[in-house]
């Protein structure tokens, strides 16, 4: 009898495993699944005020997380850590990155890095659009 629940636990377990099993049926299909992750961390005098959390997977890099401290806007720290994300995709032979953000976060931060709104998700819920944006090489 087939059961879906929840996962319980060390859910970094189950995002692994269900890793594998995509990553399987990737390789058989001929197109191997193996997502390089781009960690990035941005720091003031020892302190950690920003970070970046993607993969490059199949020529894109995929950032999805990027944050910066509130305290810390402003000064081009967002900036610094798309930069060194998109040389490292770069590096890789990405052939660009995607991002999604919501209206009332950053969308005009990612237009001036030189991103293409490519889609956008409206709804009562949350009350802002959601926008994803792409930036080709």
């Amino acid at each position: 009898m087939l059961t879906v629940e929840s996962v319980t636990g060390d859910p970094e377990t189950h995002r692994k495993r269900v890793g594998e099993l995509l990553g399987a049926s990737s390789k058989s299909a001929g197109y191997p699944f193996e997502p390089q992750p781009v960690d990035l961390m941005a720091s003031l005098d020892g302190t950690e005020i920003g970070g970046l959390a993607g993969q490059i997977l199949y020529g894109w890099l995929w950032v999805m997380l990027l944050a910066v401290d509130p305290a810390a806007r402003g000064r081009g720290i967002g900036t610094a850590l798309m930069q060194k994300a998109e040389t490292m995709a770069r590096e890789q032979g990405a052939l660009g990155i995607n991002v999604d953000t919501f209206a009332f976060q950053a969308p005009d931060f990612y237009l001036r890095l030189g991103f293409v709104e490519v889609s956008r998700l409206t709804g009562p819920t949350p009350p802002e659009d959601r926008i994803f944006y792409t930036k080709t090489f």
